[in-house]
This record gives structure tokens, C-alpha cells and sequence, in this order.
């Protein structure tokens, strides 16, 4: 069956990856990009290693026949150190690129920070209609998952334009009463696709129009057939066909619409 991982993280794999990928029926993923884990010296400098990450990565998909929807953010931890108002302004214009399909990774602000720099980019997605990827992190999931879907209430950011890269069984109910897109992560980071499979089918067809799949995952631990695997053990659950292809790629698709209903 034909998938696309709706949140693969660039820094996990490798051109081979991407052919096993295409051989196995992925036909593609929204493209989280890498950024160095330390300030950029400019504005400059960061969306000049962002345009060449962001055609980079378009290059290498299309290489295997991949199509990479690519998401575009700055974090928190690579903001410029010499920044004097100018960042939003150009990510603004790179955020028109062809190939940029959404806004993000947004993370949820760190202990002590504001959350200027998350709703600086939560505005873009607005101003753009973009839809926009929040990352909750592992280490507060229900916490951080809470605090990012109200930092996009705020700006006012429909369910239908919001893509949450990763739930679990604390925030998925959450996410889908917000109406947003929830990703089900599978892998070595997240659970096994037996697990995975087994949370889908619990939650029932109420929630299969608002499930996508992803890996979400982190340096060094993608398992690149995690998706497919988890699509097997779904068929072995006799999940209905529409709501296979739903969640392995139709969901993604109607939230990736640049013009989508709000």
C-alpha cells in the first residue's frame, strides 16, 4: 500500500534509506529539516543553510522518486545570535519556496523561555495559511502537547491547518477534539507497529479520519520500514480498506491542501 511518513526527521537516514523507502510503497514524507544544535551567527546564515538544506533534501527524495513535502522553522536552540528583527521577515520569504508544505517543527517553549519564538512561527503559518507541525517533546508529551494546541488557539489556528507529529494514549484524545491531525508515532524512538496498530484500531472509526503515521524520529534511530510494518499489522487487524489508505496517506493529503476548508 502506498504511504507517506507524515513527519520524517532529515538527519535519520540516508539516500538508501529513501530507495527502500520507495520500494516498499512509500511514495514520500513531510520533511522535518536539520539544524545545528547551536546558534547560527546570522539571520543570513540561517536561511542560507536552510534553502540549501530545504533543495538538498527535495534533490535526494526526488532521486529515489520520493516526493518531500518539506516543513520549514527555525528552532528555539539555532536562533541567530546577531538577530535584530529581521528573521521573521526572510523566513516569511523563504516560506514561499515551491517546495515548503508547512510550518515547523514548532516546539513547545523550554522551562523559563516565552513563547514569543513558537508563536512568531505559528503567526507565519497563519498569515500564510500554511498548515503547521508541532513536535511535542518526549520528555513532558502530555504537558508540552497542551501547551502548544493552546499557543495555536491563540493565534488562532484552525484544527484543519494543524499536523501534531507525534500522540499517544495521554494526548490523543486531546488533539482530536482541537480537530487537528494526529500522528501516530512508530519506531525505535516511539512504540513498535504491533502497538501502534493496536492504539488505531482501539480508538475506532470516530478517529481514523484524523490519524496519519509517522516516524518522528530522531538521529541515528529510524527504522525506515516502521510504516509499512505498522500498515501490515493493521491489515492483519481487518481494518477497512478506506481507512487504510485514510491513515497511510489521504489524511495527510487533505491536510497538506494549500487552500484546504477552515
Amino acid at each position: 500500500m502506498e504511504f507517506f511518513d507524515a513527519h520524517l526527521d532529515i538527519t535519520a537516514w540516508n539516500r538508501d534509506d529513501l530507495r527502500h523507502l520507495h520500494f516498499f510503497g512509500g511514495r514520500g514524507a513531510l520533511v522535518s529539516l536539520a539544524h545545528p544544535r547551536r546558534p547560527y551567527e546570522t539571520t543570513r546564515t540561517a536561511l542560507t543553510a536552510v534553502q540549501r538544506m530545504l533543495e538538498a533534501s527535495a534533490e535526494d527524495f526526488a532521486a529515489a522518486q520520493l516526493d518531500a513535502r518539506i516543513q520549514v522553522s527555525i528552532p528555539w536552540s539555532s536562533r541567530p545570535q546577531r538577530w535584530h528583527g529581521d528573521l521573521w521577515p526572510g523566513l516569511l520569504r523563504l516560506l514561499s519556496h515551491p517546495a515548503v508544505a508547512a510550518v515547523g517543527p514548532v516546539a513547545a517553549p523550554l522551562p523559563g523561555a516565552d513563547a514569543d519564538h513558537a508563536l512568531q512561527h505559528l503567526q507565519l503559518a497563519r498569515e500564510l495559511d500554511l498548515p503547521v507541525v508541532l513536535l511535542p517533546s518526549l520528555e513532558s508529551f502530555w504537558g508540552s502537547t497542551q501547551q502548544l494546541l493552546l499557543l495555536a488557539k491563540e493565534v488562532g489556528i484552525s484544527g484543519r491547518r494543524i499536523i501534531v507529529a507525534r500522540s499517544n494514549y495521554t494526548t490523543l484524545r486531546s488533539i482530536l477534539d482541537f480537530g487537528a491531525l494526529a500522528c501516530i508515532a512508530t519506531g525505535p524512538d516511539h512504540q513498535k507497529s504491533v502497538e501502534s496498530a493496536e492504539f488505531i484500531y482501539r480508538f475506532g472509526p470516530d478517529a481514523w479520519h484524523n490519524m496519519a503515521l509517522s516516524t518522528s524520529a530522531a538521529s541515528g534511530t529510524l527504522d525506515i520500514l516502521a510504516i509499512p510494518k505498522t500498515l501490515r499489522e493493521l491489515e492483519k487487524l481487518q481494518l477497512p480498506p478506506a481507512a487504510m489508505r485514510a491513515i497511510a496517506k489521504g489524511n495527510l493529503d487533505r491536510w497538506l491542501q494549500r487552500y484546504a476548508v477552515t
